[in-house]
């Protein structure tokens, strides 16, 4: 999401970045997948979620969005069978 400011400082995440360079691997979303799940099974810290949607906006853009008991804002929907971009650690 562009803009978002990540909770343990002043670093933002864009679309565009840090998805596609190296490290970064595949993710077939699961039923009951979470944003803030998927970041700590994958970036080690949950809190870099924003990582997570900022490399997927191609897939996410358009789609509903809904606010999450985690997340300070609406963000949008993952479904399972999406194939995410999980950005390098």
């Amino acid at each position: 999401i562009r803009g978002v400011q990540d909770e343990l400082g002043s670093r933002k995440f864009y679309p565009g970045t840090g998805g596609a360079g190296s490290g970064s691997q595949a993710y077939t979303v699961k039923s009951g997948d979470t944003y803030w799940d998927l970041a700590t099974k994958f970036l080690g810290n949950p809190r870099r979620w924003p990582e997570i949607v900022s490399a997927n906006q191609d897939l996410l853009s358009g789609r509903p969005q809904r606010k999450f008991a985690k997340t300070p804002g609406k963000l949008p929907v993952i479904r399972p069978g999406d194939k995410l971009t999980i950005p390098g650690k």
